[in-house]
């Protein structure tokens, strides 16, 4: 009889718990398949006679499932997607915290209520009684004292909850309060960020979060060419061929994270992702568990919003002060002027430093920047060298730096890592060369141990090893918009580095609340231009997105606005690869254009240009994308292109790619002359003309418009790339 009881409350127990955090508690898929409901319907009769009549009605009020108790029924804890994160949402709002505000309580007395294992007893075999003290008996699903050898693990560990968080209280007791009573359906994103400490220290990086202080939709490219050497292996690839190389299953929040596939639905599923408010938390959450630490920017942070661009910055160098940004390298940030940055620079100081080894001045070749730092963490000295845009002189107005020289420098490289080997055992590059670069350059310089990427904006769910003449060097680039937080974690043995774990965490802005801190500044941050930023000025019936070899959907809208504003024949569009994505039925905001056109350099042109002139253009961007020479990759994505078409031969030489080039139905000639406009131009601009910003161009198009639809990419017709893994859905 106590044997069958005891087996008794245990379903019991599993049924009204209804979802919880780990798959060892799903018991509901073991329990008979053959005839469920008639074995449910059995089992509710059994559970009501149970009960003796002068039992507390409390305990018979438990038998009555709530909404997502019941779900969690229903579906056996094996929720569809879209249901398992409403849950998580749902029950997250039914936490219920401390009225007092105080959320760290006496441990002692906490500790004696959580191993006392009396109370809520069900049944006559062991009755309550009323003169003993009733506990939680908490250890029988949840790690306690490490002495405790019949702790349970269906819940979460709490071993030394408190004594690893101090000062850390609000971000991490939020975030296990609602581990500890929100349901979590099984093996979904709820045990995404309990990731094992491992080694000695770790490093924590972001990188080309352009300037998005709050959450994003952010659609990962369809198109990702890499040839020769590069061709279908990462970063060069998309959609499914990602998802089977990475064995990342299709629709989970992985494969919205790292993929284009059915974007928007499943971006209504999942959510947005980013905030630096949101990355605030996750951060305080990690460091928890890992005191040894350092946070390390790869550039791209100061552009790419309208708060970034009307503040020159100062938002984004307040904002990562807060976040605790150790270290950061640029792009990006030096077309606020050299004067801008140095002032920049120089508010950062005590709290992050500005690196770059490969800014020399123009004309006596002296550092700008320091080339490294050395943190010692955990007793193991590590280095860190910054790595900027070699080629910013040359995408960007160098006019802006004039006393500036920019390059990868190799040579140099090479001779500062042999200089910070005599004083350190670990070395990371923080580099902003993009992925192929790195790829190049680890293969080519010894004694680099890491090398954290960014500029190009992949996100790589794993890191990647190069061997080269010094052993071997561990890269990774950490995707874009804030939307990632890479965490690596390294182990140093006989005085340098041997082994690592790496993690790529899509930061689900759902899953993580936000730390009120950060949220306040941000608040304090937009407060002066909400009006501004929140001004609706059309309803957006379709995906809006840019990122993409070849542009996307709101790279023609910005094209065809430039065609129809300036009265033009053909229009050009930088391969920007920033700029988020805007789901059908969102509106389309004075925020929004601006994440799409924010530059210090928004002067729209209008050019008379012979067909050769448009043929040379074309071919210059393309080769600065597919050469072969990965030192020879020099811009963005591919120039978008709208009232013309074209053929493209991405692996042939330069003056061979672009052919068939036609306008209106007509081969486009090459000594006749066509009006093409375009904007961001490199060169200074000097005329009233070029006053007409492009938000400006966009926002008087978008008025006319009132709706937003019907807008496809004009992509190139591709030559010569059968079966390229970076290609999905064009």
């Amino acid at each position: 009889m106590k044997k069958l009881l005891y087996l008794f409350l245990i379903l019991a127990g599993v049924f009204v718990a209804g979802c919880t955090g780990n798959k060892s508690a799903s018991m509901g898929d073991s329990m008979v398949k053959a005839d469920g409901e008639k074995v449910d319907t059995a089992f509710m009769s059994a559970m009501k006679t149970s009960f003796d009549p002068n039992d507390p009605q409390e305990w018979k009020d438990r038998l009555k499932q709530d909404e997502v108790q019941a779900l969690c029924s229903k579906y056996k804890n094996q929720l569809p997607e879209g249901i398992a994160l409403k849950v998580i949402e749902d029950s997250k709002k039914s936490v219920v915290y401390p009225a007092s505000g105080k959320l760290m309580g006496d441990w002692k007395k906490g500790e004696a209520l959580a191993n006392n294992g009396r109370g809520g007893h069900i049944g006559k075999i062991q009755p309550d009684k009323a003169d003993v003290k009733t506990g939680g008996n908490c250890y029988a699903c949840h790690a306690l004292d490490p002495k405790e050898v019949a702790a349970g693990s269906m819940g979460i560990s709490l071993t030394g909850y408190g004594k690893i968080r101090t000062g850390l209280a609000a971000a991490s007791y939020g975030y296990s309060r609602n581990r500890l009573f929100a349901a979590t359906p099984s093996g979904k994103t709820g045990n995404l960020y309990e990731i094992p400490g491992f080694g000695d220290f770790s490093v924590f990086h972001i990188t080309d979060t352009h300037a998005q202080l709050l959450p994003v939709y952010f659609r990962e490219p369809n198109v990702n060419l890499g040839l020769d050497s590069a061709r279908n292996r990462p970063p060069h690839l998309t959609g499914d061929h990602l998802l089977k190389f990475y064995n990342i299953k299709p629709n989970s929040p992985e494969a919205y994270a790292f993929t284009h596939l059915n974007f928007p639905d499943v971006a209504k599923m999942y959510g947005k992702t980013g905030g630096y408010a949101h990355l605030a938390t996750l951060l305080k959450q990690l460091k928890a568990d890992r005191k040894h630490n350092i946070l390390l920017d790869g550039g791209d942070t100061w552009q790419g919003s309208a708060t970034a661009l009307w503040t020159k910055a100062e938002d984004m160098v307040t904002v990562s002060k807060l976040l605790g940004v150790d270290a950061m390298t640029g792009h990006f940030e030096f077309t606020y002027g050299q004067e801008r940055v140095q002032e920049l620079v120089k508010m950062m100081e005590g709290k992050t430093e500005f690196i770059a080894q490969n800014i020399l001045t123009a004309e006596f070749e002296d550092a700008v920047f320091k080339p490294y730092i050395i943190r010692e963490l955990n007793g193991t000295p590590v280095a860190v060298i910054g790595q900027a845009f070699p080629y910013t002189s040359v995408s960007n107005p160098s006019w802006m730096f004039p006393d500036w020289s920019f390059g990868i420098r190799q040579q140099r490289l090479q001779k500062i890592v042999d200089e910070v080997r005599q004083k350190a055992q670990v070395v990371i590059l923080l580099s902003h060369n993009g992925t192929d670069v790195d790829f190049q350059l680890a293969s080519e310089i010894r004694g680099i141990d890491v090398i954290l990427g960014g500029h190009t904006h992949d996100a790589l769910p794993k890191a990647i090893e190069v061997k080269n003449s010094g052993g071997r060097t561990v890269i990774t680039n950490g995707g874009s918009h804030g939307k990632y937080l890479g965490v690596i974690d390294i182990k140093v043995s006989g005085g340098k580095f041997s082994d690592y774990r790496y993690h790529m965490l899509p930061v689900f802005a759902n899953l993580l609340p936000a730390d009120k801190e950060m949220e306040a500044l941000i608040q304090r941050i937009r407060a002066p231009y909400a009006e501004k930023l929140s001004r609706v000025l059309a309803k957006n019936k379709q995906l809006l997105f840019r990122r993409g070899n070849f542009g996307g959907t709101a790279d023609q809208l910005i094209l065809e606005a430039l065609l129809k504003q300036k009265d033009a024949q053909i229009s050009f569009s930088p391969g920007f690869r920033w700029g988020i994505s805007l789901l059908p039925g969102e509106d389309l905001t004075g925020d929004y254009l601006m994440n799409m056109t924010a530059i210090t350099y928004p002067q729209t042109t209008l050019s008379n240009l012979s067909g050769l002139q448009i043929k040379e253009i074309l071919e210059d961007v393309a080769d600065n994308i597919f050469n072969k020479n990965p030192y020879y990759q020099q811009g963005g994505d591919m120039v978008r292109v709208g009232g013309m078409t074209y053929k493209l031969e991405p692996g042939e030489d330069i003056g061979k790619r672009i052919s068939g080039m036609m306008l209106n139905g007509k081969a486009i000639e090459a000594d006749k002359t066509y009006k093409v406009a375009g904007w961001s131009p490199v060169a200074k601009q000097t005329s009233d003309n070029e006053k007409d910003y492009i938000w400006n161009v966009v926002e008087r198009h978008i008025l006319d418009l009132k709706t937003i639809d019907g807008f496809s990419p004009n992509y190139p017709e591709l030559i010569g790339v059968k079966d390229n893994m970076g290609i999905s859905d064009m």
